[in-house]
């Protein structure tokens, strides 16, 4: 739960075709999206810190582990404590934050 951009690392992808597509599938459906080469890159997360990707952990009550920045901890968190269970809508908020952050180049608050 602590995606934020200063753990992702971008790297351009060196090929040698004129387009790059990547390939990946929700539920039954399967998505293809198709790039020019030039804007191809590979985005890697980098920082594992609070990363709990164990299925057994959805619904599971949130732990002091799943508070490492403040500033990007989802409000239910904050607000619900120990209350609070775990779920992937807590990693879509802190990609939500990051999205921000990438898309106006300001972060929503600073650390």
């Amino acid at each position: 739960y602590d995606i934020k951009l200063l753990n992702v690392f971008v790297q351009r992808m060196e090929v040698e075709t004129p387009n790059v597509a990547l390939r990946y599938g929700l539920g039954s459906h399967v998505y293809s999206l198709q790039i020019p080469s030039q804007f191809a890159y590979f985005a890697k997360l980098a920082d594992y810190g609070t990363a709990n990707i164990q299925a057994e952990s959805t619904g599971q009550p949130v732990t002091i582990a799943q508070f490492t920045t403040l500033e990007n901890t989802p409000p239910d968190f904050l607000i619900l404590g120990d209350e609070a269970t775990q779920g992937h809508g807590h990693d879509n908020f802190g990609l939500g934050l990051s999205m921000l952050h990438l898309f106006t180049g300001h972060a929503p608050y600073e650390e």
